[in-house]
């Protein structure tokens, strides 16, 4: 489906984490926690963490500019219903063909 558009970022969830499972890696810092919300064509919306928690390490996808990000992806042939329930995972790998073309520009 084109024509999905990222149309809000929240950041209300932003704060300083506790990372690391164990006293050798224990340490802190700042986790955006971006929730990404997008809207398909027919108005339906919705909310997908832009983060990933894995064993104390956080992971956050690296979206230089969610304008261009909005305008690449409103172009793409995006699976509507693997956004909705892959979430993150296929977040990440429609991120990843983002970037992949902004290098080779």
């Amino acid at each position: 489906m084109k024509g999905i558009k990222l149309v809000d970022v929240d950041l209300s969830e932003a704060r300083t984490e506790q990372t690391g499972t164990c006293e050798l890696c224990f340490g802190s810092m700042w986790c955006d926690n971006p929730i990404l919300i997008f809207e398909n064509p027919y108005g339906d919306r919705v909310k997908i963490d832009g983060y990933f928690w894995s064993w104390g390490d956080y992971l956050e996808l690296e979206i230089d500019n969610y304008l261009n990000f909005s305008d690449w992806l409103s172009k793409q042939d995006v699976d509507w219903n693997m956004l909705n329930e892959d979430g993150y995972e296929y977040l990440a790998d429609l991120v990843y063909w983002y970037r992949e073309e902004e290098v080779e520009e």
